[in-house]
């Protein structure tokens, strides 16, 4: 036969046993619902000697515990058990009930009202998401289509400018060209009557300076003088016969 497989005894909180194991019963554990604490203390009675009440540390605090509140004792799990306590149903006045189930369906009917709302924006918010997806898309669309109309002119426009000004800037290069050419002429043309006149002043000059010094040379009587005066009369005169 198996001992740790039979179940632990457990004894009423009234019994004889009981009464032994609560005077005796320090650093067992308690149960009271879900709240776990253990016994710390055990006040005796000085008379009979039996417990009257506990000492129990539930996590930071210590309760007092009366032995009568106790419902069952497992010596072998050193377990106490607590009677749960007994809920007595609020009386509750007639206004006050009926204000409460106001309040109840109020608030029922905000629920219902707060989740309509919600679901209507909700699906509000769906639309104007969807709309305004479509509405990006098409403004994308025609600016794409703008842009590309913009494009086909502006090229359109450049063939246009590009055939008027070409033969225009082909007779202007002419022109320039045709005006260099005639101003090149020219300028060699009055280079050439400059040389002219130059030469003519030149010649002018000399002959007006010999003439100034002809009446000085004969003024003075120089057989010098003569002597070239006479030759260049007598190659005046040799130069005139031979004409």
């Amino acid at each position: 036969m198996r001992f740790d497989v039979v179940p632990a005894r457990s004894f009423d909180g009234s019994s004889r046993a009981s009464a032994y194991w609560l005077a005796n019963c320090v650093g067992f554990r308690v149960r009271h619902g879900r709240r776990r604490g253990v016994v710390r203390e055990v006040v005796l009675d000085p008379a009979t000697g039996h417990a009257e009440h506990l000492v129990v540390r539930f996590g930071l605090r210590r309760i007092g515990v009366d032995v009568r509140d106790v419902d069952s004792v497992i010596p072998a799990r050193e377990l106490l058990v607590l009677r749960p306590r007994q809920r007595t149903a609020p009386r509750v006045a007639p206004a006050a009930r009926r204000a409460r189930d106001t309040g109840a369906r109020a608030s029922r009917h905000a629920r219902h009202a707060g989740a309509r709302a919600s679901r209507h924006a909700r699906d509000a918010c769906a639309r104007a998401a969807f709309a305004g997806g479509r509405a990006t898309r098409r403004a994308s669309a025609a600016t794409a289509h703008g842009a590309a109309l913009a494009a086909t002119r502006s090229a359109q426009e450049t063939q246009t400018f590009v055939a008027w000004a070409t033969p225009r800037a082909v007779a202007a290069g002419q022109a320039f060209a045709r005006a260099v050419a005639v101003g090149t002429v020219l300028l060699a043309m009055g280079v050439a009557a400059t040389g002219r006149v130059l030469r003519r002043l030149a010649a002018a000059v000399t002959v007006r300076i010999r003439e100034a010094r002809a009446p000085r040379a004969a003024d003075d009587g120089s057989p010098y003088t003569r002597a070239g005066t006479d030759a260049s009369s007598s190659s005046t005169s040799s130069h005139s016969t031979a004409v």
